[in-house]
């Protein structure tokens, strides 16, 4: 019960906010299909990691979220630092999210 909570509260407010933001900035900036997918693959393969992470420390997992809302760190950061097989998606998206493309 309380995993489901956990992971209910970082889809609700990590994953699903990072899945939004990445698809508004690529698609705004004309990113290719293929580098849209794959971020907002890795965005989704991240939930399971970040329940794993922030079950374990929801001090960790609250710090991230306040981090989040309060523009302290960004989407792609957190991505980046607690799942690291998200990082040559991220690497690919780069110039698309940092709006340095074309």
């Amino acid at each position: 019960m309380l995993g489901e909570l956990v992971a209910f509260l970082i889809n609700l407010f990590i994953v699903e906010p990072i899945q939004t933001e990445f698809t508004s900035r690529l698609e705004r900036l004309g990113a290719p299909p293929q580098v849209m997918q794959e971020l907002t693959s890795c965005a989704r393969a991240a939930q399971p990691v970040l329940v794993d992470t922030y079950s374990n420390d929801p001090v960790s997992g609250l710090w991230t979220v306040l981090s989040l809302w309060t523009g302290m760190t960004s989407f792609d950061t957190v991505l980046r630092q607690e799942v690291p097989a998200c990082a040559g998606a991220l690497d690919r998206a780069r110039p698309y999210l940092e709006g340095l493309a074309n």
